[in-house]
């Protein structure tokens, strides 16, 4: 959607601005780094965003128990798989850093990027579940005030701390994500007299 659109594009043009604070080097460093997360994030969120749309959406009008079931299993599910890979990047950093990509020096980095791994899946199957009850003028709104946050957290990022500035930057854009999901979530589902049955969800 627009929302979708523009979170996105606010980042790219915020990279952009932020590459001449980084300089040649960090924003080739820095494009490594979110290459190598993104390839993990492919595999940690185990495709279930489309699945939780399609299962919300099928049992939602005549078994909405159920298709809460479906919305807590997707978040168990993504949950578990998002951090067992943070972990292994934690622990395989010093590797990747090194054999992979030649630097030391990225080692923290790469561990900190960590925490987007674990928290954009959950996002993904937060957006799945808003999809499945037609909410998508919530997924949008949730998408234009992560824009908004978006372009000034780089853009601060790079000013004040260069590199690490940007990744924590990222970092914080990725929690916030997921919680202004997570708020806009709950609230469809409250309003539409679904909820996410944790207790009951392998029932």
């Amino acid at each position: 959607g627009a929302g979708t659109v523009a979170a996105r594009g606010t980042q790219v043009i915020a990279m952009i601005f932020a590459a001449r604070a980084l300089g040649a080097a960090n924003f080739g460093a820095l494009g490594i780094l979110l290459s190598t997360v993104g390839a993990v994030q492919v595999f940690s969120g185990l495709a279930l965003s489309g699945t939780t749309t399609k299962y919300v959406a099928q049992f939602r009008p005549g078994d909405p128990t159920r298709a809460g079931r479906v919305i807590a299993i997707s978040h168990v599910l993504t949950m578990g798989s998002g951090l067992v890979f943070a972990l292994a990047i934690v622990f395989g950093a010093p590797f990747l850093s090194v054999r992979a990509m030649g630097d030391a020096g990225l080692v923290s980095p790469l561990r900190a990027l960590s925490i987007l791994v674990l928290f954009s899946g959950i996002l993904e199957t937060q957006r799945g579940a808003l999809a499945g009850v037609h909410a998508f003028r919530r997924i949008a709104r949730a998408n234009f005030g992560i824009g908004i946050i978006t372009f000034p957290a780089i853009l601060l990022g790079a000013r004040l701390g260069g590199l690490k500035g940007v990744i924590w930057a990222l970092v914080v854009v990725g929690v916030f994500s997921c919680l202004a999901m997570g708020l806009m979530l709950e609230a469809q589902l409250r309003g539409d007299g679904l909820k996410m049955n944790f207790r009951g969800m392998w029932g």
